[in-house]
């Protein structure tokens, strides 16, 4: 008796550091404890555990809980529980929610069951019954939590504007399960794009190739510039408006443009980083830095009560006077370190705006 209680807790050792480990002690896969030590280290253990055990809820539970792959093995009763498949599918490292293949019909047929379910992992809509992808609320759910699912739902529901768009909102290139029609409508992929830039890689080659379309699409977002057909990342007009909503577009630019001044100017008054992209030289990009600095992130209330013109009220004389010493410091910094110096300008400016202003109010200026 005493052997076997030492055994029995060497196993317990065994499974708790590798579960997998029962399938060497069959003597202990009807072991309630032995077992269920075993599905809490590693859920497919249950394979190895005996035929009365994997009718067990408590066991089942704990083993799918840690992987919900382990469902396959649970009895076919078990593999009809609500709670157990729901922690099946509940699973992260079963991201593709490959646990509810082996629910029971019956649950992949129950609308309130899988509308749980898709809240959960929206992937599973691909296990759902057929009806239930026709059926709006499980899809739209699905969609939500998972962008993927929607090339598991029903073709008719692929013109669902609320559905596609919706999972376009999280992945633009869902945008290539929506149907024809949506993808060539000019309203709807604007939205799209306006969503996700990459919305504009799947529209219909009608829009792509549309000028005057690109031009409202990089409106809504620059970052679409990326995906704009027939060189019109070489057209100024839909280049200005691109960078001019995201500066970060400089990046897809031709690099004709990408040495242009307004265009580059444009970009980094939106955003510093821009300058990364510029091809108009380092002496230029510095250039522009020092005159975005001093235009756009020297405040008006900080130079106003600066120690070197405290009463000062004439900004024109305040810019002339700290032009000289912004030149100087980023004549010795590179493009990527004159650009941080504005960044931080700009940082300092928006932090210390409110309480500049109550000191300006206490001194009088």
């Amino acid at each position: 008796m005493e052997k076997n209680i030492e055994k029995k807790e060497a196993v317990l050792e065994l499974v708790r550091e590798n579960g997998l480990k029962l399938e060497n002690f069959p003597e202990f896969q009807n072991d309630p404890e032995v077992v269920l030590a075993a599905g809490k280290s590693n859920g497919r253990a249950l394979e190895y555990a005996s035929e009365e055990l994997k009718n067990d809820k408590e066991i089942v539970l704990a083993a799918v809980s840690q992987d919900g792959r382990a469902l396959k093995y649970a009895s076919e009763e078990l593999r009809g529980d609500r709670e157990i498949v729901l922690a099946a599918v509940s699973d992260s490292k079963d991201e593709d929610g490959r646990a509810l293949e082996s629910a029971s019909n019956e649950l992949k047929s129950d609308k309130k069951f899988m509308l749980e379910a898709v809240k959960r992992c929206g992937y599973v809509l691909y296990y759902a019954s057929d009806n239930l992808k026709k059926d709006k609320d499980i899809v739209l759910a699905a969609v939500l939590q998972d962008s993927r699912a929607l090339k598991f739902a029903s073709k008719e529901l692929w013109n669902d504007p609320e559905i596609v768009l919706s999972a376009v909102s999280q992945n633009g290139a869902t945008l290539l399960w929506a149907s024809k029609e949506l993808k060539g409508d000019r309203d709807f992929v604007l939205a799209a794009v306006k969503k996700h830039a990459l919305a504009l890689d799947y529209a219909s080659k009608e829009l792509r190739q549309d000028r005057e379309f690109v031009l409202e699409a990089v409106k809504g977002n620059g970052y679409a510039l990326e995906y704009a057909r027939n060189d019109l990342n070489k057209d100024k007009e839909i280049v200005l408006a691109a960078v001019s909503q995201d500066g970060r577009a400089l990046k897809y630019a031709s690099e004709e443009l990408r040495g242009d001044r307004e265009i580059v100017l444009a970009a980094m008054k939106h955003d510093l980083e821009a300058s990364k992209y510029s091809l108009l030289g380092v002496n230029r990009t510095k250039a522009l830095l020092q005159e975005i600095s001093v235009e756009k992130y020297l405040s008006t209330e900080a130079c106003r009560i600066s120690i070197f013109d405290k009463h000062c009220n004439n900004v024109a004389s305040i810019n002339k006077n700290n032009t000289p010493v912004l030149e100087k410091i980023m004549s010795f910094l590179s493009v990527q370190d004159a650009s941080r110096l504005s960044q931080v300008s700009q940082e300092t400016n928006e932090c210390m705006k409110t309480y500049l202003e109550k000191v300006a109010e206490k001194l009088n200026i």
